[in-house]
C-alpha cells in the first residue's frame, strides 16, 4: 500500500473556521471551536508544568463577550524557524517530557482531565487502565504530545533549541509519540525514533513493538481523512493496517 508523502491543501469547507491572529494568538468558531480552544489550554498547561522551556508558556482561553460564538486561546510569543529541529535535542526533549511527568500523573491512568482534539477529532480522554495491562505486565502512562508532526514541531530562533506547540494531549503509552515519525508524509523517520530509544527503552514485549507503533499510526490516517474527506489514500491505509494487526492477532490482547 502506497502513502501520500505531503498533505494535499485542503478544501475550505472541510476545516472548521480558525483564524490565527499571530503566533500567540488563535480564534475558533462554534461548540467544537470552544473545546478546542479548552483542550488546547489545559494539553499545553500540562506540557509546560514538565517542560516549561519546549511550549509556549499558555496565558489564558475564554470566549469573546461580544460574540458567544467565538473563542480564544492566548500564550506567550516565541518566535520560531519553520524546521525541522536537530534530532538528538528534540528527542532528548520528548524523552524528558515523557520521564519527568510519570510522578505528576494525577491518578496513574490512562486519560485526561477535559477532551483534547487532534485536528477537529475530539479525544476519548475517559480514564481507563486495561486493556493495556495484561498477562502481567505494566504500562506506566506518561503525559503524551499527541501529535507530533513537522508542522507542529520548530525551532526556536533566539536559542536554536525545539519547541512543540498544537498538542493533542493526554495521559498514555510513551510510544504513542513515535507514531507519526514512520510515516512518509510527516517528513520525519526512523532516525527519530532510534535516537528517542536512547533515552527511553522499548516496551514489553519488544517483538510486539512494531505492531504497537502501526496501530497507533492509525489514529493519524483517520485524523487526515477527516481532514481531506476527499482523499481516500487515508481511508484505505486504516483498512490496510487494521486487516493486518486483525490476521496476526486473531484473540486480541488477550491472546498469548
Amino acid at each position: 500500500m502506497s502513502d501520500l508523502t505531503s498533505m494535499p491543501p485542503p478544501k475550505k469547507q472541510d476545516m472548521l473556521e480558525v483564524v490565527v491572529i499571530d503566533e500567540s494568538v488563535a480564534l475558533s468558531i462554534g461548540d467544537v471551536g470552544k473545546g478546542m480552544s479548552h483542550g488546547e489550554f489545559e494539553g499545553i498547561k500540562a506540557l509546560h508544568q514538565v517542560v516549561p522551556k519546549g511550549v509556549p508558556r499558555p496565558v489564558a482561553w475564554g470566549t469573546y463577550k461580544s460574540n458567544p460564538n467565538i473563542h480564544f486561546y492566548l500564550c506567550d510569543f516565541v518566535d520560531m524557524i519553520e524546521d525541522l529541529p536537530d534530532v538528538p535535542k528534540f528527542c532528548a526533549l520528548l524523552a524528558k517530557l515523557h520521564m519527568n511527568s510519570i510522578p505528576l500523573s494525577p491518578n496513574g491512568k490512562f486519560g485526561f482531565h477535559t477532551m483534547t482534539y487532534e485536528g477537529t477529532m475530539w479525544q476519548d480522554t475517559a480514564w481507563l487502565l486495561r486493556p493495556l495491562e495484561s498477562h502481567g505486565r505494566k504500562v506506566t502512562p506518561v503525559l503524551v504530545n499527541g501529535d507530533i508532526w513537522y508542522g507542529n514541531i520548530a525551532v526556536k530562533a533566539e536559542t536554536g533549541e525545539p519547541i512543540m506547540f498544537d498538542p493533542s494531549v493526554y495521559w498514555g503509552h510513551n510510544e504513542y509519540d513515535l507514531d507519526n515519525m514512520k510515516v512518509p508524509r510527516y517528513r520525519m523517520g526512523r532516525p527519530w525514533m532510534r535516537e528517542y530509544h536512547k533515552h527511553m527503552p522499548i516496551s514489553a514485549p519488544e517483538e510486539d513493538y512494531e505492531d504497537r507503533i502501526n496501530l497507533y499510526e492509525i489514529r493519524g490516517h483517520l485524523c487526515a481523512s477527516t481532514l481531506y474527506p476527499d482523499t481516500t489514500v487515508y481511508r484505505k491505509l486504516v483498512i490496510s493496517e487494521i486487516r493486518k494487526l486483525v490476521e496476526k492477532f486473531l484473540d486480541g490482547y488477550q491472546g498469548q
